[in-house]
């Protein structure tokens, strides 16, 4: 769970364990002078023991506070370091870098919702590389794994913010253009195949180009369902 209040701001600055640190140990300070002057008064021992226990209140704290503090936010950070690749990991595909399937598809229907709310155009397309197997079976799976790199990179260039560009899990990359009809998106994906026809891609012993096929589905916001989008444009 992500941290808030003070802790998750603290977390969020690059000087936030040194200044948590820092602030820890000045309200430990703080503590320990209140209770030892309660503790003193309490038992009538203020003027007599104060000389000695107001240096102990002030010292101990001083002493323990700034490691305790340091080490506990040090290991905090480390937490939330590991929970955010975590979350990174299970949004993004490690291959191509763009969302992966599951990511994709939730985004997706998060935005199918606002375009029947508000009334405006989606478009969904389906980029399949060409011949991706002639590419494995000449040169090798790290060759094809390089295309699809670079055709995801190229999608991901080429569109614009708010649109979603995912990996469907195989060869197919989803592109979901926001607030674009049919032209619009037409003219796109002609964009997006001259594109990448023009790619030179270097896999070490030689150069290679490569095509993609685009298939597209374009609906009103009122009438945008994923599925049929998806069997429209495959």
């Amino acid at each position: 769970m992500r941290q808030t209040g003070i802790v998750g701001w603290l977390l969020e600055r690059e000087d936030g364990v040194l200044l948590g640190t820092l602030l820890g140990t000045v309200a430990s300070i703080l503590v320990s002078v209140v209770t030892t002057v309660a503790v003193l008064s309490a038992f009538g021992q203020f003027e007599h023991s104060l000389s000695i226990g107001l240096p102990i209140a002030i010292l101990a704290p001083v002493l323990i506070a700034p490691l305790f503090f340091w080490v506990s936010l040090s290991l905090l950070v480390e937490l939330e370091g590991a929970r955010s690749q975590l979350e990174r990991i299970s949004m993004i595909d490690s291959l191509t870098e763009v969302c992966n399937r599951r990511r994709f598809l939730e985004l997706a229907e998060r935005e199918i919702d606002n375009a029947g709310r508000y009334s405006y155009p989606l478009s969904l397309l389906v980029v399949d590389p060409d011949h991706l197997q002639d590419v494995n079976e000449s040169y090798g799976y790290d060759s094809g794994d390089l295309v699809l790199q670079r055709i995801a990179r190229a999608c991901a260039g080429t569109t614009r913010k708010g649109d979603l560009v995912g990996r469907s899990g195989g060869e197919e990359f989803w592109i979901l253009l926001t607030h674009c009809g049919r032209s619009e998106a037409d003219a796109f994906a002609e964009r997006l195949r001259v594109h990448v026809r023009s790619l030179i891609i270097d896999i070490g012993t030689c150069q290679i180009t490569c095509t993609v096929s685009i298939g597209g589905s374009s609906m009103p916001g009122s009438e945008c369902r994923l599925d049929e989008m998806m069997v429209q444009a495959s």
